[in-house]
């Protein structure tokens, strides 16, 4: 198991991202997610580094942005490593370098804010 699947299949707690930036994400300490954690090779220094308060819960995004080269992450899909291509909007066709008119940021890797209405909430 990678450490990004491994970082996927733990059940999240809680989570805050707020215009496109991961605040946190969340799990619950548990033995369970330790013992996923260190099979899947993260160490106990990593792990420590990611603990909330050291009594209640991971910072699953620590480790995933800091230790497994994720770059995304979507209550749908969890976390993403890097997409090689070129990120495109899916409904404006927009990219990094060419917004839309008046701006824009991604709110998902296919999907800008300023289409984020006409995705409806069950695309994103």
């Amino acid at each position: 198991m990678t450490k990004l699947e491994a970082l996927n299949s733990i059940m999240i707690s809680d989570s805050s991202c707020s215009c496109g930036e991961v605040e946190y994400i969340l799990a619950d300490l548990t033995a369970a997610s330790i013992k996923t954690l260190l099979d899947a090779g993260f160490t106990v220094d990593q792990i420590d580094e990611a603990m909330e308060d050291g009594v209640t819960g991971i910072d699953l995004s620590t480790l995933a942005f800091n230790h497994a080269d994720a770059t995304w992450w979507s209550s749908k899909s969890g976390f993403v490593a890097n997409v090689v291509e070129e990120r495109k909007c899916r409904i404006c066709g927009c990219t990094q370098d060419n917004a839309c008119p008046g701006g824009c940021y991604w709110v998902a890797p296919d999907l800008c804010s300023a289409c984020v209405q006409e995705a409806g909430e069950d695309e994103l």
